[in-house]
This record gives structure tokens, C-alpha cells and sequence, in this order.
């Protein structure tokens, strides 16, 4: 009973618009209208009405839901992340070993991750939003976020 009141409480929380750099919302977004919301906003934006939407939203960083672009990224900054980085306990000596050298706890070079994506399309079938992350707008990368990843919206 517990969860369907939360579930009921995520779907109907709002997500704020913002309109370029005002402090204050334009409007509150139910989360079970963003997709509908964001994709009458690219229809606006196709008419030309706006120039930029973009959601704010927290993606997965490790794991099989993170990006692939993210998994690119740490493979190229030499960060696995395999299971074969960890180290092994051994009970009976009460004793870790493993490879910790080989990616210890602090990583030689930080890893920034986007937070601001451009929103480029909406599949309502999938409910997901196809967005490009900032730092690589002008890459051909592309990411899905559901709506329950979402915190903001803004359109310019």
C-alpha cells in the first residue's frame, strides 16, 4: 500500500519550466505529463517559438542503465569498473587481495558527468525522452531519460 501511494506521489509531483534564466518557474509539470508537456514544447521549437529545451536530470553513472556514451568514457579514462577490479575477501584469513592497485578508491583523473541534457525528441511508446548531453552538443550522442529522472525543465 506503501509504495502505490509513493508511486502515486511521484507521478503527480512536479518538475519546474524555467524560461531562460528566471528564478522563478514559468509553470509546474506533473511528472505524468512531461513526455506530453516536452513534446508540444518541440513542436513549438520546430515552429521556431523557441530556440533551446532542456531537462536537468540525474542519470545512472555505474551499471548496465548507465549510458553507453558514460561506459565509452571510463573505458577510455582506463576505469573498468569489471568485477575483475575488485578485491576478493578471504574468510579465512580475514584477508582482502584483489587488483585495488590496478584501479584504487581515488581515480587519477576526475570523470564529469552531465547533469543538463538537450531534449531532442520524446517516445511516448517507450516513455522516454531522447536528449544529447550538454558538453557533447555538438556530437552525435545521444541518451535516454525517463521522466522519473527528470528535477527541471527550461526552454529558451
Amino acid at each position: 500500500m506503501a509504495i502505490l501511494k509513493f508511486s502515486e506521489f511521484i507521478n503527480e509531483s512536479g518538475i519546474p519550466l524555467y524560461r531562460d534564466t528566471a528564478i522563478n518557474p514559468e509553470k509546474t509539470i506533473k511528472r505524468n505529463k512531461l513526455l506530453q508537456e516536452l513534446q508540444d514544447l518541440l513542436t513549438r521549437f520546430a515552429e521556431g517559438e523557441i530556440s533551446e529545451i532542456s531537462v536537468l536530470a540525474e542519470i545512472p553513472t555505474q551499471g548496465k542503465n548507465a549510458p553507453q556514451y558514460l561506459k565509452d568514457i571510463y573505458a577510455e579514462m582506463g576505469v573498468t569498473g569489471g568485477e575483475e577490479d575488485e578485491d576478493d575477501y578471504d574468510p579465512e584469513t580475514d584477508v582482502y587481495t584483489g587488483n585495488r592497485d590496478l584501479n584504487p578508491d581515488e581515480p587519477k583523473q576526475n570523470i564529469f558527468v552531465d547533469s543538463e541534457f538537450l531534449v531532442k525528441d520524446v517516445d511516448e511508446a517507450r516513455n522516454v525522452i531522447i536528449a544529447i548531453p550538454y558538453s557533447l552538443k555538438k556530437k552525435n550522442v545521444l541518451v535516454e531519460i525517463t521522466p522519473e529522472m527528470v528535477d527541471e525543465a527550461f526552454i529558451k
